[in-house]
């Protein structure tokens, strides 16, 4: 197994309120990625508030800058990443073939080295909705997959066979993690259950929600039952957010729920959203198109 290093770059953009830009300077990072990868490290970059970090200046008649703004592992790793998340309410008579055809796409992003995520799920408690969860290093690596053959025939698929157009969510990860985190499978004996929930933040209040998850997210991302745990929120609405929560199976689960750094989550769902019982924008959901299990 390689040795991996996260290099954490900044997400500040601007010095105070004086409107200058600021960021990381590219040798600051070129250097030492251009000597570790060298010595057979895996580098993932990372930044506080996810995404792409603000590049402040850089020397292209510098070699090492040359050849990383060259390699496309580097390219890849600091290309600001895509997540989005697509919503299928199918015919109930079409359910099994829109099925095949969404594991068919799948199954084909997951096989591309671009591709950090593909999931595909329906709803517990509505079969009829289906949901495809992605996440690509770049937005033109998404777009050459939606451009591709299995894309296309959900697109036929979908003009005749839903009862609801599709809904795409783009979002953006807080505090992402890694392709090797997003590609942890269950154990052979785990009945995993994934669970999202859409929060509609009151106005004013986002801030408070971040922080909150901020403190409490290491902590949910320890629990020995959590395979994956990540906070995003909805691009182009700063008081929408979406928690994707899977879990080991529903002991891991309930665990979760009675865990006590758990609690300022819940009196700010309880206090501080749009719309109550937050449990409204809960969604159970259940795998048809898994990785291979350990």
């Amino acid at each position: 197994m390689r040795k991996k290093i996260w290099f954490v770059a900044t997400s500040h953009d601007q010095k105070g309120n004086t409107g200058e830009s600021t960021g990381f300077y590219l040798s600051e990072v070129s250097h030492p990625w251009d000597e570790l990868v060298k010595a057979g490290y895996e580098i993932d970059f990372v930044s506080p508030k996810g995404g792409k970090a603000p590049i402040t200046g850089f020397d292209l008649n510098d070699p090492v800058n040359k050849k990383s703004g060259e390699d496309k592992r580097y390219r890849s790793k600091t290309d600001e990443s895509v997540a989005v998340l697509t919503r299928y309410e199918v015919k109930k008579e079409y359910r099994n073939l829109f099925r095949k055809a969404i594991r068919r796409y799948v199954k084909r992003a997951r096989a591309r080295e671009t591709n950090i995520m593909a999931e595909a799920y329906r709803e517990q408690d509505h079969s009829s909705v289906l949901w495809v969860v992605e996440r690509w290093s770049s937005q033109s690596d998404f777009n050459r997959m939606r451009a591709g053959s299995r894309y296309k025939l959900l697109q036929l698929l979908a003009g005749k066979k839903l009862n609801q157009p599709t809904r795409e969510i783009a979002i953006k990860d807080l505090e992402p993690v890694s392709k090797s985190d997003w590609r942890r499978v269950p154990e052979k004996q785990d009945k995993p259950i994934t669970i999202m929930l859409f929060v509609d933040s009151q106005p004013g209040t986002e801030a408070n929600f971040k922080a909150v998850y901020h403190t409490a997210m290491p902590q949910f991302r320890a629990e020995p039952g959590v395979i994956n745990y990540q906070l995003s929120q909805v691009e182009g609405d700063n008081a929408r957010f979406v928690t994707y929560e899977k879990f080991r199976n529903e002991e891991a689960f309930q665990y979760h729920l009675n865990f006590p750094p758990i609690q300022p989550v819940i009196d700010y769902l309880n206090t501080s959203i749009k719309q109550q019982p937050f449990q409204t924008g809960l969604h159970r959901l259940i795998e048809f198109a898994p990785m291979k299990r350990k």
